[in-house]
C-alpha cells in the first residue's frame, strides 16, 4: 500500500511534527513576550542600550551589588528586588544546564511591536536580538556578575524570524554580523518598512528555550532522507515492501537458549527481558525499551553499548536529560570502558579534556588485549550451568506425563491444602490409573456431595440408607 491522499501519509505526519516543534502560538515567550514578575529583569533601567550592548560584548559585562550602605528605603528596595530576580534567573539557567545540557540565559536587546494585521487591535512584543549570558555569584554577600557566554553566538530571535517569513514574507539574514546595536535594530526597521510596526529600545534579562527550533530546522534540511527511512515510514503509516521487511525481521523471535555465552559481551547483570533487548540491538532491530524507574533501563543501555563496542561498532547515545548520560557514563567507567567514551555534550568540558580523551583512545592501540585459553573454559562452564538451569525449567513445566499436567501446576494445587489436616483412608488402586480429567470430575462430585451434606444435615438424618454398612 503506497502513500495516498493529497500529501500522503508522510506529508501529514511531517506537518504534525513541524507544528509540535515550532509552537508559534501566543503562549510562546519568544513570540508574545510579557515581563514575568520574578523571571524577568529589565536591564534598560540601568543604562542606555548602546552602553549596555558594548559593556556585554566588549567589556566585562555587568556587576550588581547585593549589599548597600544607603539609608534610602527606596534604594534598598530596588537592590533587594533586583537581587531576587537575578538570583532566580541564575538558578533557572543552572538547572537547565545541569539537567538538559544547554543554555537558556539571554539578554534580549530590542522588542518588535507588531500586529497580526492592520485590523487587529492587539499588539504583540517579541525579543529581537539575543545575547547568551552566564550569571555567577560566589555567596550570598558576593555581587552578581553577568557576562557574555563566549562559546555561543549572538543571534536574532529565531521564532519571530520564522513567524515574519511564514506569515508576512519578511526575510531577515540569520547570518547578520552584530557590530553595533543601533545599526542592527535599524537593519530590522528597514526590513519591516510598509508595516505599521515599531521597535522598542528596551533591554531584558530572561530565560528563553528555542532548542526545538533547531530540531525543526534539522527536519526541514533532511526531509527527503527522513522520508526514505524505513522506520520513519512505519511510524508515518506508510505500508510498502520496505516497511513489511522491517516488521518481518522484528517479528522473528529471539531464542536466548541457543545463544552461547561467548557471543554475549555484557558487563552487567541482565535478566531474560533485558537479554532479549540486548540481542535485538545486536541483530539491528529498532525498538522502544520502556519500564518504570528502577527496572534496569540504564543498565540495559550500558550493556548494549558495551557489547556494540566489543563488536567494533560506533555508538551515539543521546538523551534529553544530562543526568541520564551521566548515569550510563559512570556504569561504563566503573567497568573500565571510559577510554572508549567521548563526551560530546558537556558544557563544563574544556577543549583540553577532548584532546586528552582522544589521546587516551589512540594510546590503547599500543596495548591490545589478547583472549586467553582459560577465559574460553569459563564460557564453556557457564554454558553448562545455563543448560542445567534451562533443563530444570523445561522439566518443571513439561506436561508429558500420565496426568497431562506439569509439576508446576500440580504443586500449585497441592499448596492450597498443605496446611489442612491429613485424612488417612484406603483408595482403590484403579483410581490411581484414572486420567487427570476423570479424576477432576470425581473430585468435583465428592465436593458437591460434601457441600450438600454440610448445608442440609437433615437429609442424612431422615435418609433410609443412613445405617447401611454394605
Amino acid at each position: 500500500m503506497q502513500e495516498s491522499g493529497k500529501g500522503g501519509f508522510f506529508e501529514q505526519k511531517f506537518e504534525q511534527w513541524n507544528k509540535k516543534l515550532l509552537d508559534l502560538s501566543k503562549k510562546n515567550h519568544l513570540l508574545n513576550f510579557k515581563p514575568r514578575k520574578t523571571g524577568t529583569f529589565e536591564l534598560s533601567k540601568e543604562g542606555e542600550i548602546e552602553t549596555l550592548f558594548t559593556d556585554l560584548m566588549e567589556g566585562e559585562g555587568y556587576l550588581f551589588e547585593v549589599m548597600t550602605t544607603s539609608s534610602s528605603n527606596e534604594e534598598n528596595k530596588k537592590i533587594k528586588d533586583r537581587t531576587r530576580k537575578l538570583d532566580y534567573i541564575r538558578k533557572q539557567i543552572k538547572q537547565a544546564d545541569d539537567e538538559l545540557g544547554f543554555n537558556i540565559g539571554y539578554v534580549a536587546f530590542g522588542l518588535l511591536c507588531w500586529k497580526e494585521n492592520d485590523n487587529h487591535s492587539k499588539e504583540f512584543q517579541s525579543p529581537l536580538i539575543l545575547v547568551p549570558i552566564q550569571i555567577k555569584r560566589e555567596n550570598l554577600k558576593s555581587p552578581i556578575q553577568i557576562s557574555r557566554k563566549e562559546d555561543e553566538e549572538i543571534s536574532f530571535n529565531p521564532v519571530i524570524l520564522k513567524k515574519l517569513f511564514d506569515d508576512f514574507g519578511i526575510e531577515i539574514d540569520e547570518k547578520y554580523e552584530f557590530k553595533n546595536i543601533s545599526e542592527s535594530l535599524s537593519y530590522i526597521e528597514s526590513c519591516i518598512i510598509g508595516f505599521d510596526w515599531s521597535i522598542s529600545r528596551q533591554v531584558f534579562i530572561d530565560t528563553f528555550n528555542f532548542q526545538n527550533l533547531v530540531i525543526q530546522k534539522d527536519l526541514e534540511n533532511n526531509k527527503e532522507m527522513i522520508r526514505n527511512n524505513p522506520f520513519i515510514k512505519a511510524i508515518s503509516g506508510v505500508k510498502d515492501e520496505v516497511v513489511g521487511k522491517l516488521f518481518d525481521e522484528y517479528n522473528e523471535e529471539i531464542d536466548l537458549k541457543s545463544e552461547s555465552s561467548k557471543s554475549r559481551l555484557q558487563i552487567l547483570d541482565a535478566d531474560s527481558s533485558q537479554q532479549e533487548a540486548i540481542s535485538r540491538a545486536r541483530r539491528g532491530d529498532s525498538f522502544v525499551l520502556q519500564g518504570p524507574p528502577g527496572t534496569g533501563k540504564s543498565q540495559t543501555i550500558s550493556n548494549i553499548i558495551a557489547e556494540q563496542l566489543g563488536l567494533g561498532k560506533k555508538i551515539l547515545f543521546v538523551s534529553e536529560k544530562q543526568a541520564a548520560l551521566e548515569v550510563v557514563y559512570q556504569k561504563l567507567k566503573e567497568k573500565g570502558l571510559a577510554d572508549f567514551l567521548l563526551t560530546l555534550h558537556n558544557t563544563k568540558q574544556k577543549k583540553s579534556d577532548i584532546r586528552e580523551q582522544l589521546e587516551q583512545v589512540y594510546n590503547l592501540s599500543s596495548n591490545p588485549h589478547k583472549f586467553r585459553e582459560e577465559d574460553s573454559s569459563r564460557y564453556e562452564l557457564l554454558d553448562k550451568k545455563v543448560h542445567e538451569l534451562n533443563s530444570y525449567t523445561e522439566l518443571v513445566h513439561s506436561q508429558e506425563n500420565s496426568t497431562g499436567k506439569s509439576f508446576y501446576e500440580l504443586h500449585a494445587k497441592l499448596s492450597k491444602v498443605l496446611l489442612e489436616d491429613d485424612l488417612l483412608f484406603s483408595v482403590d488402586k484403579k483410581l490411581l490409573s484414572l486420567k487427570y480429567e476423570k479424576m477432576e470430575v470425581l473430585f468435583q462430585k465428592i465436593h458437591e456431595l460434601g457441600k450438600m451434606y454440610i448445608t442440609s444435615t437433615f437429609r442424612h438424618k431422615d435418609n433410609g440408607w443412613k445405617n447401611f454398612k454394605g
